[in-house]
C-alpha cells in the first residue's frame, strides 16, 4: 500500500513539474507585439474619427482589442454618441468629410444603422453606428480589408 502511494506521489510530482516547465515565451512575446500594433491602431483609428465628433462624444472612446481571441488581432474603436443628436446628424459630419456610405453588413450586424468608410494611408476605415436596447448609439471604427 505504501509503495502504490509513492509510486502515485512520484508520477503527480514529475507530470506537475513538468507541466511547470513549459516555455510560453513565444506566445506572451507575441501576444505582447499583437497589443502594441492594436494600440497603435486605435490611436490611428481615434485621429481620424475623433475630430469629427463633439468633445462629450470623443470622452467616451474605448479601445478594444481582439489578440486575446485572435493570434493576428484586430482593433476598433467605440464612443457613446450624444441621444440628443439623431445618429444620422453624425453620419452626415463623415459624408461632409468625405467618407463614402457602405452597404450595411446583412448578417453579422443587426443594429447597424449606419455605415461609412474611407481610405487613410493605404488602409480603409470603416466606421458604424449601432442602435442600443437603452437607447444610446454607440459609434464603432475599425479597419477592415
Amino acid at each position: 500500500m505504501k509503495l502504490r502511494a509513492t509510486l502515485i506521489l512520484a508520477a503527480t510530482v514529475v507530470i506537475v513539474s513538468g507541466c511547470g516547465n513549459h516555455d510560453d515565451t513565444a506566445f506572451r512575446q507575441a501576444q505582447e507585439e499583437c497589443y502594441k500594433k492594436d494600440a497603435l491602431d486605435s490611436k490611428r483609428l481615434a485621429a481620424e474619427v475623433g475630430p469629427l465628433l463633439t468633445p462629450d462624444v470623443r470622452l467616451t472612446l474605448k479601445e478594444s482589442s481582439a489578440c486575446d481571441s485572435e493570434p493576428e488581432g484586430g482593433a476598433w474603436i467605440s464612443y457613446d454618441l450624444d441621444p440628443a443628436v439623431p445618429p444620422n446628424q453624425t453620419v452626415e459630419r463623415f459624408r461632409s468629410a468625405g467618407w463614402g456610405d457602405l452597404p450595411l453588413p446583412s448578417t453579422s450586424c443587426s443594429d447597424c444603422v449606419a455605415r461609412v468608410g474611407k481610405k487613410a494611408d493605404g488602409r480603409s476605415i470603416e466606421v458604424m453606428v449601432h442602435d442600443s436596447d437603452y437607447g444610446i448609439f454607440m459609434l464603432a471604427a475599425s479597419f477592415y480589408e
